[in-house]
C-alpha cells in the first residue's frame, strides 16, 4: 500500500507503533521503517508520500522479506 500510494497516515502509524516482540528480525525491519519517517516519508491528510531514497529502502526491505519466506 505504501509503494502504490494507497497507505493512509493511520496505516503507517499503526505499523510503526506496533512492536514485533516475538521476532527480532521483523522488529529490526520495523525499526528501519521508523527511521525512514523523519528522513523521507511525509505524512499528509491525502496519504503518505515517499522520497526516492525512502522508496528505495522500502523496496530493499520488501526484497529481504521475500528471501526469508
Amino acid at each position: 500500500m505504501l509503494l502504490s500510494g494507497d497507505a493512509s497516515e493511520a496505516d503507517w502509524i499503526v505499523f510503526l507503533e506496533m512492536p514485533i516482540r516475538h521476532d527480532d528480525y521483523l522488529e529490526n525491519l520495523r525499526l528501519r521503517c521508523v527511521n525512514l519517517t523523519g528522513e523521507g516519508i511525509d505524512m499528509r491528510a491525502s496519504g503518505v508520500r515517499l522520497s526516492e531514497a525512502a522508496e528505495r529502502e522500502i523496496k530493499l526491505i520488501l526484497e529481504e522479506l521475500k528471501k526469508v519466506n
